[in-house]
């Protein structure tokens, strides 16, 4: 039974990581509770690096989109838009806090 539900629930987090939606459009439209979803999510992810005491980077993305307009989408959906002028180290403390 829980071999079934885990094939399932990686099943859907494979999905989800090819859809390009948020984890909250994804769980809405496959009728997925967010907690369950990032329950499972993590297990896929201790999964596929069963080595999780190593720290690694996660990529983010940061555009400048117009002068004082930035968008940092991170792998896991989450996306923060700023329109303001923004001092990097103030912006390297607000990414430090969301990872």
């Amino acid at each position: 039974m829980m071999m079934k539900k885990r094939d399932e629930m990686f099943g859907h987090i494979k999905d989800w990581k090819n859809s390009n939606l948020s984890q909250l459009d994804f769980c809405n439209e496959n009728n997925i509770s967010l907690g369950t979803f990032g329950y499972w999510r993590t297990q896929y992810l201790k999964n596929e690096n069963p080595d999780s005491s190593i720290k690694v980077f996660k990529p983010i993305k940061l555009v400048a989109k117009k002068e004082n307009n930035y968008k940092i989408t991170y792998p896991n959906g989450v996306c923060i838009s700023l329109s303001c002028e923004v001092d990097k180290n103030e912006l390297a403390k607000l990414i430090r806090c969301l990872d």
